[in-house]
């Protein structure tokens, strides 16, 4: 996709007069902001895992080996194992799917309208445009998060790409025609 000829909208404006040329941002500070993002991410997700461990539990018959471990798939119960009902389990999920959710919305409306997550803006990175230098907006940011699932595919050489790629794009800044500069 090109820019427009002639006046057009502020999106396909250069960077601000006086900011100076767009820098990329180092491999080491992409991969902080990735932890610390995964740590926020983490975060959302502990109403569900306390649930799981303090909500109502049943007893069931099992397996278990002569090393005292519960055998998965075993036929020959030789014990009672307590463990979270199913009610629990279902309560657990749906709090982990809205965890997910949740964090999607409020970390892709981030990173979409000022280029940084938590983990950016603790490292002065930020995610933009790679024609513009502008945020790449909401519905790109969310692009760029599922886009992390072709970075992870090959063993996450996507995740490297930036190492030897001369514009230092991943793969996930490649499919969504962005860059991560310093800020």
């Amino acid at each position: 996709m090109h820019p427009p000829t002639g006046p057009g909208p502020a999106a396909w404006e250069a960077p601000a007069a006086g900011s100076g040329p767009l820098v990329d941002a180092s491999w080491g500070a992409r991969l902080g902001a990735y932890i610390i993002d995964g740590i926020v991410a983490n975060l959302f997700y502990i109403p569900a895992i306390v649930v799981l461990f303090v909500g109502p539990k049943e007893q069931s018959f099992c397996e278990v080996d002569r090393s005292g471990s519960i055998v998965i798939g075993g036929n020959n119960a030789n014990a009672i194992c307590e463990g979270p009902t199913g009610a629990t389990f279902g309560l657990a999920a749906l709090l982990g799917i809205v965890a997910f959710v949740g964090y999607l919305i409020w970390r892709c409306r981030m990173e979409g309208t000022t280029g940084q997550s938590v983990g950016k803006k603790a490292l002065d990175i930020r995610t933009v445009d790679a024609d513009t230098g502008q945020p790449i907006g909401t519905g790109r940011a969310v692009g760029r998060y599922f886009a992390y699932i072709v970075s992870a595919c090959v063993c996450g050489l996507g995740f490297l790409w930036p190492l030897w790629d001369k514009n230092k794009q991943a793969w996930h800044d490649k499919i969504v025609r962005s860059r991560v500069v310093k800020g």
